[in-house]
């Protein structure tokens, strides 16, 4: 995606993601855990996204029409790849713990690991999902896109800058989101 589609994010927009977070992440645990108490099903659907994740092309050529303001792929964590974004849009944003898209796979393998699942969905890279950010105009009460029927989930709202980036816990509480997830209290 075109590098100018990483700055147009703006303070009142909405961030999405496509399909589900972390399931990369519970997939490479599930290869080096095999011995992991996790129904069959659940391991070869996150190993199948750790060893072939699929790039969300007709997503991002939809969204890249006119609805997002700013788009990237998720290649680091959405903690680390949002962070990229809000940099480089100058802008700061809310992430709501209790929206993150975590499939009961990653549930399932997270659990039996032992790992917190949120951890996981904010640091866990290599989904190849996409992160966007667009105005709400209707498109936030959709399930899915409607073109290309990729759902999306409503994760956040771009603040302003010196807002920071900050993680709201399921309680309310607010703490700092860093690259590398956020501080358990």
């Amino acid at each position: 995606h075109p590098a100018a589609l990483r700055r147009g994010a703006r303070v009142g927009d909405l961030i999405g993601v496509t399909h589900h977070l972390g399931a990369s992440a519970a997939g490479l645990v599930v290869l080096e855990n095999p011995q992991l108490e996790v129904p069959d099903w659940a391991k070869e659907e996150v190993v199948n996204k750790h060893l072939r994740p699929r790039a969300r092309l007709e997503a991002g050529e939809e969204l890249a029409d006119g609805l997002a303001t700013a788009m990237m792929d998720l290649s680091d964590g959405l903690a680390g790849d949002l962070r990229h974004l809000c940099r480089a849009s100058g802008v700061g944003a809310l992430i709501y713990a209790d929206q993150l898209p975590i499939s009961e796979a990653t549930r399932l393998v997270a659990a039996a690991a032992g790992l917190d699942p949120l951890e996981l969905a904010l640091t866990g890279g290599e989904d190849y999902e996409l992160l966007f950010t667009a105005p709400p105009t209707g498109w936030e009460t959709q399930k899915r896109l409607p073109r290309s029927g990729t759902p999306v989930t409503v994760v956040g709202e771009i603040v302003e800058a010196e807002k920071g980036i900050q993680l709201v816990q399921a309680s309310g509480q607010r703490v700092p989101l860093t690259k590398t997830g956020f501080t358990h209290f």
